[in-house]
């Protein structure tokens, strides 16, 4: 594989930092723990939405001091495909007029998952006290959103490190009784856990790099955001874990090491409720 993988750390999410408020549009009801309101973006859980009641929003954060934006994203959301004006902005004021990008809204999967969907800032790195997510273009349904994670920086391995064993998985589980004939009654759960694997076989520099991402989330205990290269899923980002909470390093030859790398989809839980498909 030529193209790096890139990703982020858990403590590089300024999406928690400073206050997040609904400013424009409509509050779903709902009552804590199953509440729906804007610190639903950064819980961890796509499966737990900020949802509103209204087909148009904008979501304002104050981070208190100027934090630089590197990559913005959208997990299981519940856009329409090619919607336009779905934007992250940001700003020396509360109005975020000093920068502004927009997003792609790709169309849905055939099992009625949304597609992830992301911004690359890195090039600009724009650097504000305010930041805001809106969409002003009326959605199909009534807007929701499992998370909407702000990185402040990307971060990749050098050169070329999955090596001939890539593995992109998916899975649809789902009940099944078979009877003594064959006969199948399943029952669908309607979800999709999805998996990325890979070997990693590097020089001791990345071998230390890796250790490192693997400290910062404690093995699988937080959560990050994973920018695969096109030719892997399409290049859809994935919110993950480590698929599992050890990472061995196997010692190759001199100054060369291997890892086997695996990653494991945090859970969408249910296709979007409400659905614009």
């Amino acid at each position: 594989m030529a193209n790096p993988l890139r990703y982020t750390y858990p403590a590089d999410n300024i999406a928690k930092i400073g206050t997040c408020t609904l400013v424009t549009g409509t509050q779903s009801a709902g009552t804590a723990p199953r509440d729906y309101l804007p610190g639903r973006l950064f819980d961890d859980d796509p499966a737990h939405p900020f949802k509103t009641d209204s087909t148009t929003f904008r979501i304002l954060w104050d981070f208190g001091s100027a934090l630089t934006a590197a990559v913005v994203a959208l997990i299981h959301h519940n856009f329409a495909a090619a919607l336009t004006n779905v934007k992250f902005a940001m700003g020396t004021t509360t109005a975020t007029t000093d920068f502004s990008a927009t997003f792609v809204i790709p169309a849905y999967h055939e099992d009625k998952f949304p597609v992830n969907c992301f911004l690359d800032l890195s090039g600009t790195s724009p650097s504000y006290r305010y930041a805001s997510l809106e969409a002003t273009t009326a959605n199909a349904v009534a807007c929701s959103i499992g998370e909407c994670p702000i990185y402040n920086q990307i971060r990749s391995l050098p050169g070329s490190f999955l090596i001939s064993t890539d593995v992109d998985d998916e899975d649809h589980p789902l009940v099944e009784h078979k009877t003594d004939v064959g006969v199948s009654t399943i029952y669908r759960h309607g979800t999709r856990l999805r998996w990325l694997r890979g070997d990693v076989v590097e020089e001791a520099s990345t071998g230390v790099q890796i250790r490192s991402w693997n400290r910062a989330t404690l093995g699988r205990g937080l959560p990050f955001l994973l920018l695969p290269p096109v030719e892997l899923n399409a290049g859809e980002p994935l919110f993950v874990r480590w698929e599992d909470n050890k990472l061995p390093r196997n010692y190759m030859e001199r100054g060369i090491s291997k890892f086997k790398l695996g990653f494991e989809e945090i859970s969408r839980g249910l296709y979007p409720t409400p659905s614009a498909v």
